[in-house]
């Protein structure tokens, strides 16, 4: 029996023992989760202070921004209150004021009259070529043909509408490109000499040509006259040298005081500029281009009428106007393609014709030296 009660004892104690280190155990545990728990609990406090801190430093900065764009907006407002003011007030003043007589529409330069005194003369050629010059500088990078260097030709025929509302030829154009196998200043003293002399109008154009005034050798005054159609063409010459290119400016004028205008006479007025650029010391390339409004008279435009006549076409048929004009554009395009066509050939001829002759005078000189030297 005793020893029955020991053994019981025992199991007892040894169980006794075993939950008291459970509870050890699982006491220890929870103390060590607490600790975690407070650990954890610490941190989300620090991290919920932190972001409150981020959303009220984030909260005040965008009300200062919205604070800065309101107050913009409304300094933009007020200006903009203000220069309204500022404008109705300046309108207010200009419709206040006496009218003043409308502005009269600014004539071109090329309805400028050329005057008769002497000095003042002078200064005129210069101006009439230098507004031609300067134009040629301008549209020279802009040539009809583009970047080529064939030889080529171009005709156009501008309208217009009179002052009764009918159409009418309003200008003819003209562009013409060549290259010549010689210095670019040999070509273009060449071309100035086949201008002014009757060279130059050995075509259907003109059948008479002098130089009615000389400023230098530079700048003169060339008259060309058609007795069959009555046509005058006064115009102002000079050539301009650069370094690499000559221009040659012709300025047709229709107004000069020094000839007062005939019953039934026909002027013609425009400008045209010729160009010798140097593409290497033997090569040339020539570009001419010109623009001449229909011929005038005392009492302004030539009539249809009056223009169909220069190319040979009677009356008939110019109650149909457009058909009228086209049949001289053709006309008209036939004649100046041929008639330059002409000019170009003879010109080149010219130009053969020197260098020929420079070569012969080489070779003479060539044989001199020889002979001296023998």
């Amino acid at each position: 029996m005793p020893r029955a009660r020991a053994t019981v004892e025992q199991k007892r104690l040894s169980q006794s023992n075993r939950d008291r280190r459970y509870r050890a155990k699982k006491k220890q545990e929870f103390q060590e989760l607490d600790a975690v728990l407070r650990q954890l609990q610490e941190q989300h406090d620090n991290l919920k202070l932190v972001t409150l801190v981020d959303d009220i430093a984030t909260a005040e900065i965008e009300a200062n921004q919205l604070y800065k764009a309101l107050a913009e907006n409304q300094k933009l407002r007020s200006d903009a209150i203000r220069m309204h003011a500022i404008c109705q007030a300046l309108n207010d003043w200009v419709l206040s004021q006496v009218p003043s007589r409308e502005l009269t529409p600014k004539a071109s330069w090329m309805h400028s009259t050329l005057v008769a005194n002497p000095i003042a003369r002078v200064y005129g050629y210069k101006w009439f070529s230098d507004k031609i010059y300067h134009a040629a500088q301008r549209y020279f990078p802009q040539e009809p043909f583009g970047n080529t260097v064939d030889d080529a030709m171009r005709h156009v025929l501008h309208t217009d509408v009179d002052e009764d509302g009918l159409s009418n030829v309003g200008a003819m154009e003209l562009h013409l490109q060549t290259t010549f196998f010689t210095n670019f200043k040999t070509a273009a003293d060449l071309f100035w000499s086949f201008v002014i002399t009757n060279n130059f109008i050995t075509s259907s154009f003109t059948s008479s040509s002098w130089i009615e005034d000389s400023v230098d050798a530079r700048l003169v005054y060339h008259c060309v006259l058609n007795p069959h159609t009555g046509t005058y063409n006064r115009r102002i010459l000079r050539m301009y040298e650069e370094p690499n290119r000559v221009i040659i400016t012709f300025a047709s004028i229709a107004d000069d005081e020094r000839f007062p205008w005939r019953e039934n006479e026909l002027r013609t007025y425009g400008f045209a500029w010729a160009t010798f650029e140097r593409v290497s010391d033997k090569i040339t390339i020539s570009r001419f281009t010109t623009l001449h409004t229909a011929p005038v008279t005392a009492r302004g435009p030539a009539s249809l009428e009056q223009i169909g006549r220069l190319y040979g076409r009677s009356a008939h048929g110019i109650e149909h106007r457009e058909a009228y004009i086209e049949q001289l554009r053709s006309i008209a395009e036939r004649v100046y393609l041929n008639g330059f066509m002409h000019l170009q050939k003879s010109f080149t001829a010219v130009v053969e014709q020197a260098m020929q002759a420079s070569c012969e005078d080489d070779d003479a000189a060539l044989d001199l030296d020889i002979a001296n030297l023998a």
